[in-house]
Order: structure tokens, then C-alpha cells, then sequence
């Protein structure tokens, strides 16, 4: 009798388990000062040519209301090719990072930046959004303003 109720209380842990996985339960987001990292490569008869990668953080959800100034595009530094034939492109989260889901994108560059190409979801790339929790908040403070004669 106790076996069979052990039995049925880790087949009903194990639904849930399962039931909340498929529900699509999101994974936390990241916060301030996590990295994200990526290895870029390009192949065609040009690829040769690109000289440097940017990384691009685009805020696709609304804000909260006590994140309003905090930026919603986060742009990297350019990465250069390493000996390895890869740009290895890494961002570490800024504090000032409004929460949210972003998505990725990348700008390529020949030297001197005569040309740029993007490279964002639709054109071929496909990469899950990167989702940053903050709990930062800066609220516009209220100004008051008296002229002096």
C-alpha cells in the first residue's frame, strides 16, 4: 500500500515536470555584468574582406514603466578576425540595461567601414532572443526651476 502511493506521487512530480516544460516555461533571463558570446564566420568568394563584427542588442518589448531612459540598444565594440578564421564576439551586460527580450543581430564591416552589411533575424539568421533581467530602475525626476533676477 505505501509502495503503490510512493509510486503515485512520482508519477504526479513527474506530470508536472513534464507539463510545465512543454508549457514552455522561459529560463531566467541575465542580468548586469553576464557575458554573452558568440563565434562568427562568413564564407563566399568576399568573406575574406570583412574586417570587422559588431554585436546588436534590440529591445523587441515594451519597457517598464521605471526603466523608461534606460537604453533599449545595447552595439558592441568591432571585433576583428582572430588566427582562427573567427570573429569571437562577446558583450558583457551593461548596468543600464532596460529588462526585457532582445533580439540579435550583427554588422560586418570592410575596412574603413566604406560598406556594412547587417545581419539580423529574417536574413538568414536564426539565434533565440537574449533576455535580460534588471532590477535598476531610474524614473525621470521632476525639475523645478526658478528664475532669478
Amino acid at each position: 500500500m505505501n509502495l503503490r502511493k510512493y509510486v503515485g506521487v512520482a508519477v504526479g512530480l513527474l506530470l508536472l515536470t513534464f507539463s510545465a516544460h512543454s508549457q514552455g516555461v522561459k529560463k531566467p533571463g541575465i542580468g548586469p555584468g553576464r557575458v554573452v558570446m558568440y563565434d562568427v564566420k562568413f564564407d563566399g568568394s568576399d568573406a575574406s574582406r570583412i574586417q570587422y563584427v559588431y554585436l546588436r542588442l534590440t529591445l523587441r518589448t515594451p519597457k517598464r514603466p521605471d526603466q523608461g531612459n534606460l537604453p533599449g540598444q545595447l552595439d558592441t565594440v568591432g571585433f576583428g578576425i582572430s588566427p582562427d578564421g573567427v570573429f569571437h564576439v562577446s558583450y558583457a551586460i551593461p548596468p543600464e540595461a532596460a529588462s526585457g527580450e532582445y533580439s540579435v543581430s550583427f554588422l560586418a564591416s570592410v575596412p574603413n567601414n566604406l560598406i556594412q552589411f547587417t545581419y539580423a533575424e529574417g536574413d538568414g539568421l536564426s539565434l533565440p532572443p537574449v533576455t535580460i533581467e534588471n532590477d535598476s530602475s531610474f524614473r525621470k525626476p521632476h525639475i523645478t526651476v526658478i528664475p532669478k533676477t
